[in-house]
Protein backbone atom coordinates (compact mmCIF):
# COMPACT_ATOMS: atom_id res chain seq x y z
CA UNK A 1 0.00 0.00 0.00
CA UNK A 2 1.46 3.57 -1.03
CA UNK A 3 2.78 4.91 2.02
CA UNK A 4 0.94 8.67 1.46
CA UNK A 5 -2.46 6.19 1.51
CA UNK A 6 -1.18 4.47 5.06
CA UNK A 7 -0.59 7.89 6.17
CA UNK A 8 -3.93 9.54 5.30
CA UNK A 9 -5.21 6.25 7.11
CA UNK A 10 -3.44 6.94 10.24
CA UNK A 11 -3.85 10.56 10.54
CA UNK A 12 -8.16 9.72 10.11
CA UNK A 13 -7.36 6.85 12.42
CA UNK A 14 -10.24 6.57 15.51
CA UNK A 15 -10.50 3.43 17.50
CA UNK A 16 -13.40 1.50 19.83
CA UNK A 17 -13.10 0.71 23.27
CA UNK A 18 -15.32 -1.69 25.33
CA UNK A 19 -15.19 -2.49 29.26
CA UNK A 20 -15.59 -5.87 30.42
CA UNK A 21 -16.03 -6.81 34.58
CA UNK A 22 -14.13 -10.09 35.21
CA UNK A 23 -18.12 -11.58 35.76
CA UNK A 24 -18.52 -11.25 31.82
CA UNK A 25 -20.36 -8.33 31.46
CA UNK A 26 -19.53 -5.34 29.03
CA UNK A 27 -20.52 -1.77 29.44
CA UNK A 28 -22.58 0.48 26.90
CA UNK A 29 -23.02 4.08 27.26
CA UNK A 30 -25.74 6.75 25.64
CA UNK A 31 -25.25 10.32 26.66
CA UNK A 32 -27.96 12.57 27.05
CA UNK A 33 -27.51 14.25 23.97
CA UNK A 34 -27.40 10.38 21.85
CA UNK A 35 -30.24 8.46 21.20
CA UNK A 36 -27.95 5.12 20.51
CA UNK A 37 -26.18 3.35 23.26
CA UNK A 38 -22.14 2.75 21.61
CA UNK A 39 -19.03 1.89 23.26
CA UNK A 40 -17.99 3.31 26.61
CA UNK A 41 -14.44 4.93 25.43
CA UNK A 42 -13.03 6.05 22.24
CA UNK A 43 -10.27 8.28 20.61
CA UNK A 44 -7.74 8.46 17.98
CA UNK A 45 -3.74 8.40 18.84
CA UNK A 46 -1.71 11.65 18.68
CA UNK A 47 1.03 11.98 16.21
CA UNK A 48 3.82 9.65 17.03
CA UNK A 49 1.51 8.15 19.75
CA UNK A 50 1.62 4.03 19.95
CA UNK A 51 -1.78 2.60 19.48
CA UNK A 52 -2.25 0.98 22.71
CA UNK A 53 -0.84 4.49 24.70
CA UNK A 54 -3.56 5.70 23.19
CA UNK A 55 -6.21 3.31 23.61
CA UNK A 56 -4.75 3.50 27.55
CA UNK A 57 -5.00 7.26 27.47
CA UNK A 58 -8.59 7.47 26.56
CA UNK A 59 -10.51 4.74 28.14
CA UNK A 60 -8.94 6.60 31.39
CA UNK A 61 -10.35 9.98 30.23
CA UNK A 62 -13.46 8.52 29.72
CA UNK A 63 -13.77 6.03 32.39
CA UNK A 64 -11.83 7.28 34.98
CA UNK A 65 -10.16 3.89 35.89
CA UNK A 66 -7.57 2.14 36.00
CA UNK A 67 -6.58 -0.89 34.60
CA UNK A 68 -3.68 -3.70 33.13
CA UNK A 69 -4.29 -4.64 29.62
CA UNK A 70 -5.31 -3.48 26.31
CA UNK A 71 -6.54 -6.33 24.31
CA UNK A 72 -7.18 -5.94 20.82
CA UNK A 73 -10.76 -6.90 19.39
CA UNK A 74 -10.15 -5.67 15.81
CA UNK A 75 -6.89 -4.87 15.43
CA UNK A 76 -6.80 -4.32 11.67
CA UNK A 77 -8.40 -1.30 10.07
CA UNK A 78 -10.57 -2.49 6.90
CA UNK A 79 -10.98 -0.29 4.62
CA UNK A 80 -12.93 0.00 1.23
CA UNK A 81 -11.61 2.50 -0.85
CA UNK A 82 -12.64 4.60 -3.73
CA UNK A 83 -10.48 5.17 -6.79
CA UNK A 84 -12.44 8.07 -8.31
CA UNK A 85 -9.70 10.87 -8.95
CA UNK A 86 -9.64 13.68 -6.44
CA UNK A 87 -12.12 12.08 -4.70
CA UNK A 88 -9.68 8.45 -3.61
CA UNK A 89 -8.66 10.54 -0.29
CA UNK A 90 -12.27 11.17 0.82
CA UNK A 91 -14.16 8.65 -0.28
CA UNK A 92 -13.68 5.86 2.21
CA UNK A 93 -15.39 4.07 4.73
CA UNK A 94 -13.74 2.77 7.95
CA UNK A 95 -14.24 -0.10 10.58
CA UNK A 96 -12.54 1.46 13.74
CA UNK A 97 -10.03 -0.70 15.22
CA UNK A 98 -11.64 -1.99 18.37
CA UNK A 99 -10.01 -3.00 22.11
CA UNK A 100 -11.55 -4.51 25.11
CA UNK A 101 -9.90 -3.53 28.98
CA UNK A 102 -10.97 -5.29 31.90
CA UNK A 103 -11.67 -3.83 35.03
CA UNK A 104 -13.85 -4.33 37.98
CA UNK A 105 -13.28 -0.64 39.09
CA UNK A 106 -16.84 1.09 38.75
CA UNK A 107 -16.08 3.48 35.40
CA UNK A 108 -16.55 7.47 36.54
CA UNK A 109 -19.44 8.96 33.85
CA UNK A 110 -21.21 12.18 33.67
CA UNK A 111 -24.17 12.39 35.81
CA UNK A 112 -26.25 12.60 31.76
CA UNK A 113 -24.88 9.27 30.59
CA UNK A 114 -26.42 6.22 30.69
CA UNK A 115 -24.90 3.02 31.38
CA UNK A 116 -25.87 -0.66 30.29
CA UNK A 117 -24.35 -4.20 31.52
CA UNK A 118 -24.59 -7.14 29.70
CA UNK A 119 -23.28 -10.19 28.14
CA UNK A 120 -20.95 -9.36 24.68
CA UNK A 121 -23.67 -11.86 23.13
CA UNK A 122 -26.47 -10.33 24.58
CA UNK A 123 -25.69 -7.03 23.44
CA UNK A 124 -24.47 -8.41 20.02
CA UNK A 125 -27.80 -9.84 19.55
CA UNK A 126 -29.93 -7.09 20.13
CA UNK A 127 -27.89 -5.22 17.76
CA UNK A 128 -28.22 -7.47 15.26
CA UNK A 129 -31.82 -7.52 15.90
CA UNK A 130 -32.61 -3.54 16.67
CA UNK A 131 -29.44 -1.56 14.72
CA UNK A 132 -31.44 1.44 14.86
CA UNK A 133 -30.92 1.63 18.98
CA UNK A 134 -27.24 1.31 18.47
CA UNK A 135 -24.73 3.36 17.15
CA UNK A 136 -23.15 2.25 13.54
CA UNK A 137 -19.98 1.98 14.27
CA UNK A 138 -21.28 -0.75 17.47
CA UNK A 139 -23.81 -2.18 15.08
CA UNK A 140 -20.81 -3.23 12.55
CA UNK A 141 -19.08 -4.54 15.45
CA UNK A 142 -21.48 -6.63 16.76
CA UNK A 143 -22.14 -8.17 13.14
CA UNK A 144 -18.45 -8.55 12.86
CA UNK A 145 -16.55 -9.66 15.78
CA UNK A 146 -16.86 -13.28 17.22
CA UNK A 147 -16.60 -11.45 20.96
CA UNK A 148 -20.38 -9.68 20.16
CA UNK A 149 -21.13 -13.33 18.67
CA UNK A 150 -20.77 -12.13 15.31
CA UNK A 151 -19.12 -13.44 11.94
CA UNK A 152 -16.13 -11.88 10.79
CA UNK A 153 -17.33 -12.65 7.13
CA UNK A 154 -19.65 -10.61 7.52
CA UNK A 155 -17.99 -8.29 6.18
CA UNK A 156 -15.49 -8.07 2.37
CA UNK A 157 -12.89 -5.40 3.19
CA UNK A 158 -11.15 -4.74 -0.21
CA UNK A 159 -7.52 -3.83 1.33
CA UNK A 160 -6.30 -4.16 5.34
CA UNK A 161 -4.28 -2.40 6.88
CA UNK A 162 -2.19 -3.50 9.86
CA UNK A 163 -1.68 -1.65 13.05
CA UNK A 164 1.55 -1.43 13.54
CA UNK A 165 1.50 -0.56 16.93
CA UNK A 166 -0.97 -3.04 18.40
CA UNK A 167 1.78 -5.97 18.04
Amino acid sequence: MPDELHEHLREHLAFTGTLQRSDGMVLLVRGASRTAWGHPFFGSPRPAEPLPAAVRRCAERDLGIQFMNVEPLLPLLSSSLSTRGAEAADAHSETHPSYVIRSDEPPVTAPDVETWWATPEELGERARRKPDEFDPVFVTHASLLPFFGGDPQAFGATSRLQDRDSA
